[in-house]
C-alpha cells in the first residue's frame, strides 16, 4: 500500500512581483510528489477542535511542515495561528519560539546583547508620563534615537529623534495610541549598510544597500542602490552564522552596519525568515518605470528558490524535531559567562512539582541549571 504523500504548508508573499516565485516554489515541490497547501491568508484561518483550517476548510494541521515568509501580511493574529500550528504538531520554518522573538525587535536584542553581541542601546519603557526621565537620561548618554515599532518590517514606523524634547512632543501626541515605546540609539553609519541572507546555515546572497537619505535603508523606504560588500565579508559571516546559533534560526537575512564612532560591527536587525527575492522585486521596479540600481550577477532569485526548496525536503526527511530539544539547549548562550558558571553551579530544590512546578523544573534544566533536586513535599508535614 502506497503511503500519501508529505504535506507542505506555504504562507507566501505575493506582492512585489512575487507571484511567479511563488508558483516555481510550489509546482517544483509537487512535481517531486509532495501535496502542497498554499493560496490562502494566515489571517483568515480558524482553529476548531485541535487543528488550524483555510477559509475554504483546508486542514493546514495536515501539513508536515510549514513555510512562510510574509511579513506585509503579518499580525497579532497571523502570530497567533502559527503558534496554534506548533501546536497542533506541524514543524515550523522558523520554529515558532524563533519566529517570535525574532520578529520583536526588542527581544532579539535583549538576548543579542545578552550575549554579548553588538546592537544598538536600546530602551524599552510603558505610556506612563513618568518614564520620560528615562528617556531623557537616555538622550543625555546617546545624543540622538531612533523610535521603532518593536515589530513591524521595511522601514516603517521608524523615526529618527534628535533630542528628548521632540520625543516628548511625538510622547504626549501617541501616548493614548500605544501602551509602550521602543527607542534605539542613532548608530551612525557610512554610506551603506550589509545583509547576509542565510538558510541552513548556508549562504544565499550577500549585498549591501546603500542609502539614499539620512538613514534608511529600506528598498521601500531610503534605498539609492544595491551593491557587493565594499569590504571583506568573513566577519560578517562569522558573525550571522553566532546568531543564527544562538537564536537557532533555520532561515533569515541579518542586517548590519559599521559605526562611523567606533568602527564596529552593529546588528541592525535580525529577520524572523529570508529576505525578500530580490531580483523580481527590481525588475518589477523597472517595469513600472522607477529604477533601483544594482549589479546584474548580485542577487539570483532561481538560486534562492532551489535552496529554499532543497531545505524544505532535507526538513521532511528529518524525523527530529528541530524547534524545542536543541533551542533550549542553547538558551544558556544568552547570558554572560559569568552568569552561565552561576547557573551551572546552581542547586534548585523542589518540593513537589505537580503541572506547574513540573515545568519550571524542566525549563530551568534547560537553562543550564547544573542540579535540581525535587522532594516529596510529604517530609515538611508536622507528626
Amino acid at each position: 500500500m502506497t503511503s500519501p504523500p508529505k504535506v507542505i504548508g506555504l504562507w507566501l508573499y505575493t506582492n512585489d512581483g512575487n507571484v511567479k516565485n511563488v508558483e516555481k516554489i510550489e509546482n517544483r515541490l509537487r512535481q517531486a510528489g509532495y501535496r502542497v497547501i498554499s493560496g490562502f491568508n494566515l489571517n483568515n484561518c480558524y482553529v476548531r477542535d485541535g487543528q488550524v483550517y483555510t477559509d475554504s476548510g483546508e486542514n493546514l494541521s495536515e501539513s508536515d511542515i510549514f513555510y512562510f515568509m510574509n511579513v506585509d501580511q503579518r499580525s497579532d493574529y497571523s502570530h497567533l495561528m502559527l503558534q496554534f500550528l506548533e501546536l497542533s504538531g506541524v514543524k515550523l520554518i522558523n520554529p515558532f519560539e524563533v519566529y517570535d522573538h525574532t520578529a520583536d525587535k526588542a527581544k532579539t536584542n535583549m538576548i543579542l546583547t545578552r550575549a554579548g553581541i553588538k546592537t544598538a542601546p536600546f530602551l524599552l519603557i510603558n505610556n506612563d508620563a513618568q518614564s520620560l526621565a528615562r528617556v531623557r537620561q537616555a538622550f543625555d548618554d546617546w545624543g540622538s534615537a531612533v523610535v521603532k515599532q518593536r515589530i513591524g518590517a521595511g522601514g516603517k514606523g521608524i523615526v529618527k529623534v534628535e533630542s528628548f524634547a521632540q520625543f516628548e512632543e511625538f510622547f504626549e501626541y501617541s501616548q493614548k495610541k500605544y501602551f509602550d515605546f521602543y527607542l534605539e540609539k542613532y548608530i551612525p553609519f557610512g554610506d551603506r549598510d550589509y545583509r547576509v541572507d542565510m538558510i541552513d546555515g548556508k549562504i544565499v546572497h550577500l549585498y549591501s544597500r546603500v542609502k539614499g537619505g539620512s538613514y534608511k535603508t529600506n528598498v521601500h523606504s531610503g534605498v539609492r542602490k544595491l551593491d557587493h560588500f565594499n569590504r571583506d565579508a568573513e566577519s560578517f559571516i562569522a558573525l550571522s552564522n553566532k546568531i543564527c546559533h544562538l537564536l537557532n534560526l533555520e532561515a533569515t537575512i541579518i542586517d548590519f552596519a559599521i559605526s562611523t564612532e567606533d568602527n564596529d560591527i552593529y546588528v541592525i536587525e535580525v529577520n524572523e525568515n529570508l529576505g525578500m527575492f530580490m531580483q523580481s522585486f527590481v525588475k518589477e521596479l523597472t517595469d513600472q518605470g522607477n529604477n533601483l540600481d544594482m549589479p546584474s550577477n548580485l542577487i539570483d532569485d532561481e538560486r534562492k528558490i532551489g535552496m529554499v526548496c532543497d531545505y524544505l525536503e532535507k526538513r521532511l526527511l528529518d524525523s527530529t524535531p528541530k524547534s524545542y530539544p536543541q533551542y533550549y539547549a542553547r538558551n544558556i548562550g544568552i547570558f554572560t559567562e559569568e552568569d552561565q558558571e552561576r547557573l551551572r553551579k546552581s542547586h534548585v530544590f523542589f518540593a513537589g512539582t505537580g503541572g506547574i512546578g513540573g515545568i519550571q523544573a524542566a525549563t530551568l534544566a534547560r537553562l543550564g541549571v547544573g542540579k535540581i533536586t525535587i522532594m516529596d513535599p510529604g517530609i515538611f508535614d508536622e507528626p
